[in-house]
């Protein structure tokens, strides 16, 4: 980010952002949500695709997807409020703003996607046993 000409107050207020709790905040739920989405992903290919049956592995996608779409949705959220004071001196959002709704979208249409399969498939909640 090329920070010539910004206002230095405005500058300053968005380091204390970024380096206080919402800048924490932000990385954190971030980092969640990368995690989260790696084991949606190899949840789906080892455990769904390998064993359909199995309906509680479902209901384990289905959780740790919506909780990927969640921390994709609160990080993006303390970014918008991280880079406020940049925005009021016409610096706007970049790349990975947009890169965090893409995520955010495609863990919403993957939980959409699951619940329309499971009631398709009429997949009750079983034991693993």
């Amino acid at each position: 980010m090329d920070v010539t000409g910004v206002d230095a107050t405005a500058f300053r207020s968005f380091l204390v952002l970024s380096c206080g709790s919402v800048g924490r905040s932000s990385f954190a739920f971030a980092l969640l949500s990368t995690f989260f989405g790696v084991i949606a992903f190899l949840t789906s290919i080892l455990f769904v695709i390998c064993f359909p049956v199995k309906s509680c592995l479902v209901s384990f996608l289905k959780a740790i997807t919506f909780g990927a779409a969640l921390s994709s949705l609160i990080a993006f959220s303390c970014w918008l409020a991280q880079t406020k004071p940049l925005a009021k001196v016409g610096m706007h959002p970049g790349s990975c703003f947009v890169i965090e709704i893409l995520a955010c979208a495609c863990f919403l249409g993957a939980y959409v996607a699951m619940n329309h399969h499971a009631a398709s498939e009429s997949i009750e909640a079983k034991s693993i046993d």
